[in-house]
């Protein structure tokens, strides 16, 4: 009696296998509650086995520094949604990041580099329409209101209690527009215009 050969899986590159991963975590991440993202649960969705994960990573937390900087990769091209629609660029990449803080990774491993900071903040300066005639001081301090804002949001992430009361949070996004709207006015005041 002869034995069948099995059919042996094709041979997946390192670099398609890291791709799979990272497309995994994030869409595991947009689908299932966190809680129930684990190594096995990502290795199965991707269709390989745990030790793929530690052979192109060397660590969970590697995985998602990875997935971190490719959200950094579709969150600065002109794109408005990434390939991980529905959740627009932005928005998938605060949760992700508070998630990842929430979860314990170390500050100093998700921070992003300074060519996505760059990028990310011209961007913000031209989508608001910042002035050409404002100074960077001014156009800094507004971001950094702006950024203070969002880093409240990012605290309190799907499922957790709101802690702002109706219309709060539209309410803040009046009242920044209308500074915006100021800001000369005020740089000017304040002497931010040198």
């Amino acid at each position: 009696m002869t034995q069948i050969e099995q059919p042996k899986k094709p041979r997946v590159s390192s670099e398609d296998a890291k791709r799979v991963l990272i497309d995994s975590v994030i869409e595991l991440f947009q689908t299932i509650p966190t809680s129930e993202i684990t190594t096995r649960r990502i290795s199965e969705h991707a269709g390989f086995d745990t030790k793929t994960i530690f052979r192109n990573f060397e660590t969970l937390e590697g995985l998602y520094v990875a997935a971190l900087r490719d959200l950094e990769i579709h969150l600065i091209r002109d794109d408005p949604v990434t390939q991980y629609a529905p959740l627009p660029s932005t928005q998938i990449y605060l949760e992700f990041y508070a998630w990842l803080v929430h979860a314990g990774l170390p500050i100093e491993k998700l921070a992003a580099g300074k060519e996505f900071s760059d990028t990310l903040r011209d961007r913000s300066y031209e989508r608001l329409g910042m002035s050409e005639e404002l100074s960077d001081r001014a156009k800094q301090a507004f971001l950094n209101l702006g950024v203070s804002f969002v880093h409240s949001q990012v605290d309190f992430l799907p499922g957790q209690p709101n802690m702002f009361p109706k219309n709060s949070i539209d309410d803040t996004a009046i009242l920044l527009d209308a500074i915006l709207k100021h800001m000369p006015d005020f740089a000017e005041e304040l002497g931010w215009e040198d």
